[in-house]
């Protein structure tokens, strides 16, 4: 929806009449951001002509026709697919209530979302309120009278609630001329509307609060939240100033007469999101279009878009992403809008650190998409939630997901989320390496190594060291004991800490596409490493998981290139000597067990190893996933309960 509204005002209800035949500077910049709507009506309506977006009503709000580039086409259907999905969103979670609805559109110019949704029958028990300067509304009221196709969706049955800002006022259709910068106006206009302030209701802002100074658009969003207790606020603007797509973005905007009053003040995603949590909003999330379009589009419609016309402006259309976001701030605790998360993803790696934090690292949602974030998870007993939780860091960054709640017997926990803002020597993106958490001087460390990258053959050869309470990378070399060196390029290993953190392990993996059974022992305090001698039985294995119990070390699971798989590995660090164990291939209930992809974890007090998950696809035979948890004693690998 295009921004209309102004920057500056009295307080009374603006009406389409000019006082005064002499521009000031206020109504200067309100007719440049007016302007806006035009242009981006003219965009939008190329748009969905050529294919890219389905709106037949479009066209009838717009001046004439022109031809847009492609490059537009792509940047107004990532705007356009992705407020439609979060509409709809909205109206499916709350159609089963059969309860009142309502759509807030503010700034909505000459957007017709409403005839849309209305032909599609999406808008049953729903008012759909649109508010813009009232020289706007003026002439989107006229244009509606004028055709009789949106004419017949808005319905002859006016309201008998009458109030001089609306230009029309229908059972669910309202158009409302109001200056936004005047709160206490918009308020009376919306209470004098009968608007219900306690049912679901959603309020759209799109490139509207940006043209607002900050003062102004605070206040926005504090009334919205202050006023509709029931609600979810969306919001799509220009972010990122500071880059050179940015500068020249802004420079448009002000030579346009319509300066982006707000993108300094908040200038990134992270302060659009502890903006709205400060202005009374209980939670928030938040992306760039970048991430939209990779998670919200299905691959089946990027295959369509790219047969519509030649596209060849990557840079362009990554740039422009970069530079608008989107985000959804929530009054109650829902489930999320933007469902997609750093948790999207496979072969990233996981480890407990040492104040019971479950750090994430890396990871890929595609062959193409690695990354190289750092996620913290805690999971916190709501009822202990009030008790300080001593902290070695501060997991202070972007939140990668709302927090989410869940009950387990009597209790309920929280889990939340944050992406750390990591500096130093940063890793490259990468998936299938290892990384564990080991102390050093009294501070918390993360140790990361090898991996591959988005380069299908390229597996990595470089070891990192990340200082949890710096945030701060390193990257480091090792030294070699022996004639034998660490191999290089190797994915799907294991790491462990051994001796109170004194060793790094590091067993088995797959390196140049040869399964491994090699374990290296590092020593953090020196970065001295060396190959362990093994003697007795340990098979070659990757994809397997690992674990220390006392001064053994066990690899679960894997695949090899043997006729049979990998079962349980015990190795004693201290002699090398080794032992195989069998897993059997099924359950006891005749339930298939494939013991790779899969996760474990040892229950000290019944002193029993866990095996949960794994499977995978099984060539053009099916897929077969385990359905059954598998426990096994500890004490049939000849490993005594420790004391």
């Amino acid at each position: 929806m295009a921004t209309s509204i102004s920057a500056h005002g009295d307080n009374k209800m603006q009406t389409g009449k000019s006082k005064t035949n002499v521009k000031s500077s206020k109504s200067r910049s309100d007719t440049a951001v007016q302007g806006t709507n035009d242009l981006s009506t003219l965009s939008k309506c190329s748009m969905a002509k050529h294919g890219y977006f389905a709106d037949e009503f479009l066209h009838h709000f717009a001046a004439k026709e022109c031809r847009r580039s492609p490059l537009i086409h792509r940047c107004y259907q990532i705007r356009s697919y992705v407020i439609d999905y979060l509409l709809k969103e909205f109206l499916k979670r709350t159609s089963s209530r059969g309860e009142l609805r309502q759509i807030i559109s503010l700034g909505a110019g000459f957007d017709s979302t409403f005839f849309r949704l209305k032909s599609l029958g999406l808008i049953e028990n729903c008012i759909f309120y649109e508010v813009d300067f009232p020289k706007v509304v003026k002439r989107k009221a006229d244009i509606i009278e004028q055709i009789p196709e949106l004419k017949s969706l808005i319905g002859n049955n006016t309201c008998l609630i009458q109030i001089d800002c609306a230009e029309l006022f229908q059972d669910d259709y309202r158009l409302l001329g109001v200056d936004m910068t005047q709160v206490k106006v918009l308020d009376d206009a919306f209470r004098q509307s009968g608007t219900n302030v306690s049912c679901p209701t959603l309020i759209l802002s799109e490139c509207v609060l940006t043209y607002l100074t900050p003062q102004h658009s605070d206040a926005v969003i504090q009334w919205a939240a202050e006023t509709f207790t029931n609600s979810v606020f969306v919001d799509y603007e220009q972010t990122n100033p500071d880059t050179a797509f940015g500068s020249v973005m802004t420079r448009h905007f002000e030579s346009n007469g319509s300066q982006l009053k707000c993108i300094n003040t908040y200038c990134n995603i992270q302060s659009h999101k502890e903006r709205f949590l400060k202005l009374g909003w209980s939670f928030c999330e938040c992306s760039d279009m970048n991430a939209a379009y990779d998670n919200l589009i299905s691959e089946e419609e990027k295959e369509k878009l790219e047969q519509l016309e030649l596209f060849d402006e990557f840079e362009e259309f990554h740039l422009t992403c970069c530079h608008y976001m989107i985000l959804c701030a929530h009054k109650q605790n829902l489930q999320p809008y933007l469902y997609y998360t750093t948790f999207s993803q496979m072969y990233q790696s996981i480890c407990q650190s040492t104040d019971k934090s479950m750090i994430l690292f890396a990871g890929r949602k595609s062959p193409g998409k690695p990354n190289s974030s750092v996620t913290v998870v805690q999971v916190k007993n709501l009822e202990e939630a009030s008790q300080k939780v001593e902290s070695k860091y501060e997991a202070k960054g972007t939140s990668a997901m709302s927090d989410l709640e869940f009950s387990l017997g009597s209790k309920t926990y929280r889990v939340s989320c944050e992406e750390l803002e990591t500096k130093g020597d940063v890793p490259l993106p990468r998936w299938r390496h290892s990384s564990s958490i080991f102390e050093k001087n009294g501070l918390p460390m993360m140790f990361i190594y090898g991996g591959r990258n988005q380069h299908g053959s390229i597996t990595l050869k470089d070891g990192f060291v990340l200082n949890l309470q710096t945030k701060h990378w390193t990257k480091f070399q090792m030294e070699f004991l022996g004639d034998e060196k660490i191999p290089n390029n190797l994915h799907s290993h294991t790491c462990t800490t051994w001796r109170k953190d004194q060793y790094l392990i590091l067993a088995g993996g797959l390196l140049q596409s040869i399964p491994s059974c090699d374990i290296y022992l590092l020593d953090v305090s020196s970065f001295i490493v060396k190959k362990l001698k093994i003697s007795g039985t340990l098979y070659p294995r990757y994809s397997h998981t690992a674990h220390i119990v006392g001064d053994h070390l066990l690899l679960v699971g894997g695949v090899n290139l043997l006729p049979f798989s990998p079962g349980v590995a015990v190795i004693n660090l201290l002699t090398g000597f080794s032992q195989e164990f069998t897993l059997p291939v099924t359950t006891e209930f005749s339930e298939i067990e494939m013991v790779h992809n899969h996760q474990s974890i040892i229950f000290e007090e019944s002193w029993q190893l866990g095996i949960i998950g794994g499977g995978g696809n099984c060539f053009s035979f099916g897929t077969h996933l385990n359905n059954s948890l598998i426990w096994i004693d500890l004490e049939q690998f000849g490993i005594s309960k420790l004391k």
